[in-house]
């Protein structure tokens, strides 16, 4: 009986670990923005300000799932599904009506 609690542990702790692992961070969204995104989208940019306040939830969960820079596909290329999910997360915390919109990111 001791084996198989000790074994039912250590398989719910490896399962919590890989779900930690793969779950989305808004923190490297954060920095995923900053590194990438503000390259285009500041005063001095192409793309203008652009920031998570910029839209509700909603849009941006159709601007992340749907539109993906039509219009400058490119931006999109290098991203994996992961840092996707990253950038929308901190997208999404931070959005005009979440509880800290965030305006400069």
């Amino acid at each position: 009986m001791h084996r198989l609690t000790l074994l039912l542990l250590i398989t719910a702790l490896t399962l919590s670990f890989a779900t930690a692992a793969s779950a989305a961070s808004a923190i490297k969204g954060k920095v995923l923005y900053k590194k990438i995104c503000q390259s285009c989208h500041t005063q001095e940019g192409e793309g203008g300000i652009m920031g998570p306040a910029d839209k509700k939830k909603e849009e941006w969960k159709t601007f992340f799932n749907e539109d993906q820079h039509n219009s400058h596909p490119e931006a999109w290329q290098d991203l994996t599904r992961k840092k996707r999910k990253d950038l929308l997360l901190f997208f999404m915390n931070y959005s005009i009506d979440s509880e800290l919109p965030e305006e400069c990111g």
